[in-house]
């Protein structure tokens, strides 16, 4: 399909990549496709850090559903008693078990922690707990329905996941919707939709440190801070449902593309210009070759008409008695 456009988004970092197509493969591939999504813009900023700059570039963000926009609760922010969510796999890129080391000073201002997943490092979580005597304070969910997770958001104060190698995290903006302080991951997926200290916060990937700090920052708010955090990522997640991502992608799909067909008419237009220009230019230069002694005819010989078919032409005379071709003329 020579003519088709086609389109490529890409899932992972430069480091993923780079294991299956080295620079000038990768380039090659590049050049063939007419449009690069990324699903972030933390992945299109290591891609270009580390290969190029893409041209045709957008970001292929998805949304939540709408029905994580009704009637989010109105909640009395209690830093004493702190009430936290994990939602997701428990696999180790996902650090579920650092939000028990993160806490570990600050335990008597938390009063539940809520992990709702499952995965193979449920065992580790256990154990975490166990060693620094959290373990009355957790509570493990496994796989329940998508839209049942909305009550356990309407209970939760914080939702933490501090993951690394995060593409993007659909959970991050149910949470959000919800009203939850919403504490996500610098340089991953959902950096740049959390802005730190305005929507959410922004700890570094897997770092019980880090994470503590961020936790200890925002149990200093007032209530009045928290309600503002709470309502920008309410407004935030607004943009980012279903409905809005999917019109914006098509939206950018099809400007990009009504780009490239008005750049093709304009060519179009520009060739048609250039070979009007040309025929007429071929025409004057065949009538100065017209021959001089045309004008020589007798008095009575009157000019009757013109023609011209395709690349030949030809004068006829008119006499008294008969028409004469008197001048014919053939061009390339």
């Amino acid at each position: 399909f020579p003519n088709s456009i086609t389109s490529v988004v890409i899932h992972e970092k430069a480091e993923l990549i780079s294991k299956s197509y080295n620079l000038s493969e990768l380039r090659s591939l590049i050049n063939h496709i007419d449009f690069i999504g990324f699903r972030s813009v933390s992945l299109l900023n290591s891609f270009e850090k580390s290969y190029f700059k893409v041209e045709n570039s957008f970001i292929n963000y998805s949304g939540i559903p709408n029905y994580f926009l009704l009637g989010p609760p109105k909640r009395n922010f209690n830093n004493k008693s702190l009430n936290i969510i994990f939602v997701g796999q428990f696999i180790k890129r996902k650090y579920p078990s650092i939000i028990l080391d993160s806490i570990f000073g600050i335990s008597e201002n938390i009063n539940k922690i809520k992990y709702i997943g499952s995965g193979s490092e449920e065992i580790n979580i256990r154990n975490s707990a166990l060693d620094l005597g959290l373990h009355k304070k957790i509570e493990i969910i496994n796989d329940i329905p998508r839209t049942s997770i909305i009550d356990y958001y309407d209970e939760a104060d914080l939702f933490i996941m501090i993951s690394k190698g995060e593409a993007y995290g659909l959970v991050y903006l149910e949470a959000m919707s919800r009203g939850c302080i919403t504490i996500g991951s610098i340089n991953e997926g959902i950096d740049g939709v959390i802005v730190d200290g305005f929507n959410g916060f922004l700890a570094k990937a897997g770092d019980s440190k880090s994470l503590s700090n961020t936790i200890s920052k925002i149990s200093q708010l007032s209530n009045t801070e928290i309600r503002t955090i709470q309502q920008n990522a309410i407004n935030t997640s607004r943009k980012y449902t279903d409905e809005t991502t999917s019109l914006d992608y098509l939206n950018k799909f099809s400007l990009n593309i009504f780009v490239i067909y008005r750049i093709g008419i304009y060519l179009i237009l520009f060739l048609i210009i250039y070979f009007l220009l040309v025929l007429l230019i071929k025409g004057n230069n065949c009538d100065s070759n017209t021959p001089h002694n045309i004008k020589k005819q007798p008095n009575k010989l009157l000019i009757s008409r013109t023609w011209s078919s395709k690349n030949q032409a030809a004068i006829v005379a008119k006499t008294p008695s008969k028409e004469k071709i008197i001048a014919a003329g053939a061009g390339n």
